[in-house]
C-alpha cells in the first residue's frame, strides 16, 4: 500500500510541477484526500481535504470539485463531529457550486443523514446517486460503517466490497478485514483476469456486470440475482443501471434482448 501511495504522490508532484496553478492543485488535493479516506487515514484526509477547499474558496468560479463535500466525511470520520457540522454548512454556502459536480448534492445529503445517525436517511441519499461511481459509492459505505456503525455496519461493508470488486485491479484488503471484524461473510476472492465476453468487452463491461446481464436474460429478478450472486439486491442495482449506461439501452427489456445476442460461455471457461 505504502509503495503505491508513494508512487501516486510523485505523479501529484510531477503534474504541480508542470502546471503550478491553483486548478492544479484543488485536483492533486482531491486526489490526495481520496487516497488517504481510502487507506483508512482519515486525519491526513482532512490536511489534504481542507486545504484544497481553501484553495476553492480563494479561486471562486474555478475548477469543480467534490473536495468541500468529503471534508465532511473526513472529519467525521477523524472524530471531529462539530466540525464536521462545520464544514457541511461552508459547503452549501459555496455560490452556485453544488450544481457544478453531478455527485455533491448526493455527498452533502448522505452526510447530513451520517452526521444524524440516520443510516436510513444515508441509504435514501445513495440510491439516488447518478452516473456511474463505485469508488465514491463504495467509500461512503465504508465510511458509513465505521461513522455511523450498528447493524447496518455489516451490510454496508459487503456493499463497498462488492462496488470495489467490480473494477478490475483494485486492492480490497482493508474492506474485507472490516467485513470479517464486523462478522460478516466474506466472499472468496473473486478472479480479475476473468474472461469478458467479446460483444461486452468493447463497453467496458466487467466481468461481474457480465454475469448480472446473463441472469437478466435468464429472466431473473434483481432480488433472485442477489442471492445467485451472494451480494446485496442494491448492488444488482448499481450494476444494472451501469449496464444501461454502457450499452446504450433505455429499459430492462432492452438489456435481456441484448443479453442473447451474447456468448456467455467465455464467463465459465
Amino acid at each position: 500500500m505504502l509503495g503505491r501511495a508513494a508512487e501516486a504522490e510523485a505523479y501529484l508532484q510531477e503534474a504541480e510541477r508542470l502546471a503550478p496553478t491553483a486548478d492544479m492543485a484543488i485536483h492533486t488535493c482531491g486526489i490526495r484526500g481520496d487516497l488517504a479516506i481510502r487507506e483508512g487515514r482519515y486525519a491526513d484526509a482532512v490536511t489534504h481535504l481542507a486545504r484544497g477547499t481553501e484553495l476553492m474558496r480563494e479561486s471562486p468560479g474555478g475548477v469543480p470539485s467534490d473536495t468541500p463535500c468529503w471534508l465532511v466525511w473526513a472529519l467525521a470520520a477523524d472524530g471531529r463531529f462539530d466540525a464536521a457540522r462545520r464544514a457541511l454548512e461552508d459547503a452549501r454556502a459555496l455560490p452556485d457550486d453544488l450544481g457544478r459536480w453531478h455527485s455533491r448534492p448526493m455527498l452533502l445529503s448522505a452526510a447530513e443523514a451520517m452526521l444524524d445517525r440516520d443510516a436510513a436517511g444515508i441509504d435514501a441519499a445513495l440510491a439516488g446517486a447518478h452516473g456511474i461511481m463505485p469508488f465514491e459509492l463504495g467509500h461512503l459505505r465504508v465510511l458509513a460503517a465505521e461513522i455511523v456503525g450498528g447493524p447496518d455496519t455489516a451490510r454496508w461493508l459487503r456493499e463497498a466490497l462488492d462496488l470495489y470488486e467490480s473494477v478490475n485491479g483494485t486492492d480490497n484488503a482493508r474492506v474485507r478485514r472490516l467485513l470479517r471484524e464486523a462478522g460478516g461473510p466474506v466472499p472468496r476472492r473473486r478472479r480479475t483476469t476473468a474472461p469478458i465476453p467479446e460483444a461486452l468487452a468493447g463497453h467496458g463491461v466487467t466481468a461481474r456486470e457480465a454475469e448480472v446481464l446473463q441472469l437478466l436474460g435468464e429472466g431473473l429478478s434483481n432480488a433472485a440475482i442477489a442471492e445467485r450472486l451472494f451480494v446485496s439486491v442494491r448492488t444488482v442495482e448499481t450494476h444494472v443501471s451501469s449496464l444501461l449506461s454502457k450499452l446504450g439501452a433505455e429499459s430492462r427489456g432492452q438489456l435481456t434482448a441484448f443479453s442473447a445476442t451474447v456468448d456467455f460461455r467465455e464467463l465459465r471457461a
